[in-house]
């Protein structure tokens, strides 16, 4: 019995939104992330027939964007920490602030 690599169809897809390319030469190749051929050790030839699979057909690398920010679901807290660093005779000692907010004041 020889040792088979056990493909899925839900890892391929899973691959796809992770960045996997089909092959080193796909126009969104990203040599950090890889590709399915060197992935699973593919000939050009298998990974055409894993991709006529009809839940496979069409599919495309999905190429993860870059946002600018960050979307949190819930507010943060009012009062905000941030690190302030101190030079005590040439010693770094970094120690939380906490900011408080003009209603905070108020209160």
């Amino acid at each position: 019995m020889s040792d088979k690599t056990v493909i899925t169809i839900p890892g391929v897809l899973r691959d796809l939104e992770n960045g996997l390319t089909r092959t080193p030469k796909d126009k969104n190749y990203n040599p950090e992330v890889g590709c399915m051929k060197d992935k699973y050790s593919l000939s050009g030839a298998e990974l055409k027939e894993i991709f006529k699979h009809p839940k496979l057909k069409g599919k495309k690398t999905i190429v993860p964007k870059e946002r600018s920010y960050v979307l949190v679901e819930e507010e943060e807290t009012i009062s905000e920490e941030k690190d302030v660093t101190i030079n005590i005779e040439d010693e770094e000692i970094k120690a939380p602030e906490t900011v408080v907010t003009e209603e905070q004041s108020n209160w």
